[in-house]
């Protein structure tokens, strides 16, 4: 079978954080859901072979209406999301099972910012890498805490802040989790941890991202979206 770079559109959250009784990927900026905007991204982008969307099933008939009504041309599946995130990921992954060879760009719908060229930077790396993340040096000290006091201040010259898309070869990331799902106390809520964890010889390369390409998290989150959006 031929090599695919697929992406996989991660849309079941519930937003509990966000204060709204609506998911935050289904929110609306400019009459226009968060979600979206990830798929207007990949499902135009010229290396991108085929979408999925993995969101829960009580939402995959509004997600179809969507889909009909843009006329998205790439999305080959809507899959069901599980209560975890990894368990999100786990669900792209059995779909894809059979594509060992191809790749798995796997992105947050809660990212509605993502650009084509960090898409580029993703899959020009992954010509070279099996395992990908996007991340970006942070700007703020951070601090480790016990007790609300702290422990210790990591060197901020090599602290990043992890975002997504994270990238794999199908093959690998197999691997990866059938190794962690082994482990009696396994639990991530990042991909790129389950590769780095139980993978010794397989390093995850970093794509620079953007301080743009933010996550949909708090209320707060959405007013600076607009505003990037409006930038």
């Amino acid at each position: 079978m031929n090599s695919k770079n697929i992406a996989v559109v991660l849309a079941g959250g519930v937003g509990s954080r966000t204060g709204f009784e609506t998911p935050k990927q289904f929110l609306k900026i400019n009459n226009k859901t968060i979600l979206e905007y990830s798929l207007d991204i990949f499902d135009s982008h010229k290396c991108i072979d085929e979408v999925c969307i993995v969101a829960r099933e009580e939402y995959h008939n509004y997600i179809f209406d969507i889909i009909k009504r843009v006329g998205y041309k790439k999305i080959k599946a809507v899959l069901n999301a599980g209560n975890e995130r990894y368990e999100s990921t786990l669900s792209a992954l059995d779909y894809y099972k059979d594509y060992e060879d191809s790749n798995l760009i796997i992105h947050d719908s809660a990212r509605p910012l993502i650009t084509s060229d960090i898409i580029d930077s993703c899959i020009e790396a992954l010509k070279k890498y099996n395992a990908i993340t996007v991340a970006i040096p942070v700007s703020d000290t951070i601090v480790e805490i016990e007790d609300n006091y702290i422990e210790n201040m990591p060197n901020r010259e090599i602290m990043y802040a992890n975002q997504t898309p994270q990238c794999f070869r199908v093959s690998i990331l197999k691997v990866a989790y059938k190794k962690a799902l082994s482990d009696k106390n396994f639990k991530s809520t990042d991909d790129c941890k389950v590769v780095h964890q139980y993978l010794d010889n397989e390093k995850v390369y970093i794509v620079k991202g953007s301080t743009k390409n933010i996550k949909f998290t708090n209320r707060e989150d959405l007013q600076i979206i607009e505003l990037l959006m409006k930038l």
